[in-house]
């Protein structure tokens, strides 16, 4: 897997599946090899699918002074491997909300993601923030 870090940009993670975790914040680190390192180093979470909830967690537990996020534009990118679980009405909310704040990119992996659904969560227009990948190369 490939990941470039650019220098003088503030990495967070959040990982999900039934539940939404905080990998870490803005604060976590400054260092791009550390930064690249705690990526790859989450566990992948293999049961369930709860974007909304995912969403919701970033904007709540990161998007803050306290997480080291200093306003202005952030980007989220999310990444997934499966259709939510929650209903379209969750799903719906939690993107709006987040996109309120940052600019909102949508990654499905595999043959489970549907692109309507990526859509939902991700900034207009679809064009340019909503892409599927065959399958994650590790």
């Amino acid at each position: 897997m490939h990941i470039t870090i650019l220098n003088g940009f503030r990495v967070a993670l959040v990982s999900f599946a039934t539940n939404a975790f905080v990998r870490f914040d803005f604060l976590a680190s400054f260092d791009k090899n550390t930064v690249k390192s705690n990526i790859l180093s989450a566990v992948y979470q293999a049961t369930g699918t709860n974007t909304g909830r995912a969403l919701d967690l970033a904007r709540t537990a990161l998007l803050t002074l306290s997480a080291g996020y200093r306003g202005g534009k952030a980007v989220v990118i999310v990444v997934t491997d499966g259709q939510t679980q929650e209903t379209a009405t969750v799903l719906s909310t939690a993107a709006n909300s987040i996109q309120q704040v940052a600019e909102v990119f949508a990654v499905g992996v595999g043959q489970d993601v549907v692109l309507s659904e990526l859509a939902v969560i991700a900034s207009a227009p679809s064009s340019s923030h909503v892409y599927k990948i065959g399958r994650a190369h590790v």
